[in-house]
């Protein structure tokens, strides 16, 4: 059996004190049957966020994100989108027509143009056959960088445009939430930095995007804040750089094998007083792309900032341990989603 996830605190940092709240979760659950896919999760998203819901498969982000646009009823707790609560009656209605969403591979008619699909899913939409909803279609084909290929039907468009496509439906009716469920899955390299920098586009006007993904370097580029779950728990939320800045690294390189098994040693029993942090060192393998190869292609790695490599250096040089680099590691969210879960994301 798997161990219970660790205990962990959150580290969330409002982006200011008078930041606005615009989804949040309160002890959100839901039970089928016997199992618990969904286990009081709470989190929170302010205007403007980018925010990535992380988790190994069968964590429950499929289930939350249902939960979040209304497509199942929690067992317990609350959701409430701009101060809607979304199981409310009346109140999701509200609370959804401030929310665009793609949570499955997007579908559009094969045979009609870029241009035509949107006029219907404004119709479908129950929007007005006018002037304005015209302009409107014109204005979400250019912000996602579909103008010239407007003209062009579904079918012969590549996956890149056809997820812009998606992305310009959910935009006609000027939501304030959008909700992407793996919004790079399957594109290629330029397909990827298209729809990254269109994300980021976004959220500079004001609209709050939470999204999905299993590409943690994505992820990393583009969230200003992530929560990451395991088995329905959340085990931590809050911003990308505060979370990596806990994680800082320095490395050690030495020129023989034998002195880096003795820094080892030395770090782990001789350090006292104010110099304890030291202890947390481990051999690892050399990184790739490091400016210099040591013997064995080992290093030593200390869980530390830099401004503390000096107090290293002078620690094992005055025990004749000589370094031949020190050098700051940054953890990767990767990294620190596989130290944190124990498991891949997939």
């Amino acid at each position: 059996m798997d161990d219970p996830p660790k205990k962990i605190p959150s580290h969330d940092k409002r982006p200011s004190e008078h930041a606005e709240i615009v989804l949040r979760t309160e002890d959100l659950t839901k039970r089928f049957d016997t199992f618990t896919a969904v286990d009081q999760l709470s989190i929170e998203m302010y205007r403007g966020d980018v925010y990535g819901l992380l988790g190994p498969n069968g964590s429950g982000k499929t289930t939350t994100i249902r939960m979040l646009l209304g497509l199942i009823h929690p067992t317990a707790g609350r959701v409430s989108i701009l101060n809607y609560d979304i199981n409310a009656g009346k109140q999701r209605y509200q609370a959804l027509g401030h929310v665009g969403a793609i949570v499955e591979e997007p579908v559009f008619y094969p045979f009609l143009t870029g241009r035509e699909n949107l006029r219907g899913v404004a119709t479908f939409a129950c929007m007005a056959a006018n002037a304005a909803t015209n302009e409107r279609i014109e204005e979400v084909l250019e912000l996602v960088d579909l103008a010239t290929s407007a003209n062009i039907v579904y079918h012969k468009y590549s996956l890149g445009m056809k997820q812009r496509l998606a992305l310009a439906a959910t935009l006609l009716h000027y939501p304030q939430l959008i909700i992407l469920d793996e919004p790079t899955n399957g594109l290629d390299p330029a397909g990827v930095v298209d729809v990254r920098g269109l994300i980021t586009h976004l959220a500079q006007q004001g609209i709050s995007i939470l999204l999905s993904s299993h590409q943690l370097h994505e992820i990393q580029q583009v969230c200003s804040r992530v929560a990451i779950i395991k088995r329905g728990k959340l085990l931590v939320q809050g911003s990308v750089q505060d979370l990596l800045s806990e994680k800082q690294c320095i490395v050690i390189s030495f020129p023989e094998p034998a002195l880096l098994e003795r820094a080892e040693l030395l770090l782990h029993t001789q350090p006292q007083g104010d110099m304890l942090w030291m202890r947390n060192a481990r051999i690892v393998d050399v990184e790739q792309g490091a400016s210099w190869t040591p013997p064995g292609e080992k290093v030593l790695e200390i869980e530390t900032t830099m401004e503390r490599a000096a107090s290293v250096n002078t620690f094992l040089g005055e025990r004749g341990i000589y370094a031949a680099e020190i050098r700051r590691r940054d953890t990767s969210l990767e990294q620190y989603f596989l130290e944190l879960t124990g498991q891949p994301l997939h």
